[in-house]
């Protein structure tokens, strides 16, 4: 039984690692992340500073340069519209109840997108009672309009390939985006329907990167993106990035994204990595 699997784990290896690699695609996002002084990726905008994945947090971030891409998080209401919102509870981030697949455009903009927010006192809420406004992905993609952006959509169903493919081809954005998402299925649907569109990896692949590699059968997981993009998901634990991860991956000629980085440290080791793409929640302390 012994020699069996011994067998089994040479045949498997052999044929992952002497796969044909498909040499990368030309796309202007691809080279936005060729190597050098990483791109820095404000995660949800500038999300220490002004409410998460709204237009003050994007625009902060956007305020720092052209150097600085910015992450949306999106996710569809009950009438069909995208919106830049991350956690399925409104409760979460506004004063509103509910999840947000049930709630109409015109439920959310009646809430305080800034009401939950507060700065580190934990004390005071700077944005509470602004008029702050849950954006939709057409107001966010048309408000920066020569801007990179990672596009991680959530809560996705059958058919809302079309939503997306409609609001990215709207503000002509195909060619400054990278589609990512912790759900396989967004990424396998849109990308039969566009795929000279640049893709990032799932969280279901990275996992599953991640536990191959702990047999030595990393160069046997499927990985369906562009770029691997390291789970980023609110309460997901930050990815390690093993030496034979890392190996395999540049073996595939894939780019790498991770973050959010917890500090200074982790960003600097990132970037003596050769790591493409940093996420953060603070650009401006990463930039300085």
């Amino acid at each position: 039984m012994l020699l069996l699997l011994i067998v089994a784990w040479v045949y498997v290896h052999h044929r992952a690692v002497t796969a044909p690699i498909k040499p990368p695609i030309a796309h202007p996002v691809l080279e936005q992340l060729l190597g050098g002084r990483p791109l820095v990726i404000a995660y949800q905008g500038s999300s220490m500073e002004a409410p998460p994945n709204t237009m003050p947090a994007f625009e902060k971030a956007a305020a720092l340069g052209p150097q600085v891409a910015l992450w949306v998080d999106v996710r569809p209401t009950r009438d069909g519209t995208l919106v830049a919102y991350e956690p399925k509870d409104l409760s979460a981030e506004t004063d509103g109840h509910g999840w947000v697949q049930f709630a109409t455009k015109a439920d959310l903009d009646k809430l305080d997108a800034g009401f939950r927010f507060t700065n580190d006192d934990g004390k005071s809420y700077p944005y509470r009672g602004q008029g702050l406004k849950v954006p939709s992905l057409d107001e966010v993609l048309a408000r920066f309009p020569d801007r990179f952006f990672v596009l991680s959509f959530q809560d996705y169903k059958e058919g809302g390939d079309d939503l997306i493919v409609n609001a990215i081809e709207k503000a002509n954005a195909g060619d400054r985006v990278l589609i990512a998402s912790p759900e396989d299925g967004v990424l396998k649907d849109l990308r039969k329907k566009r795929p000279k569109w640049v893709f990032g990896t799932s969280q279901a692949q990275a996992t599953v990167m991640l536990m191959l590699s702990e047999l030595g059968l990393e160069a046997a997981a499927g990985l369906g993106g562009d770029v691997f993009v390291g789970p980023t998901a609110q309460g997901a634990s930050l990815f390690k990035l093993s030496e034979k991860i890392a190996r395999e991956l540049r073996r595939r000629k894939m780019k790498i994204v991770l973050g959010p980085a917890v500090d200074a440290d982790q960003a600097l080791k990132w970037k003596d990595d050769g790591i493409e793409g940093i996420v953060t929640r603070d650009p401006s302390s990463l930039l300085r």
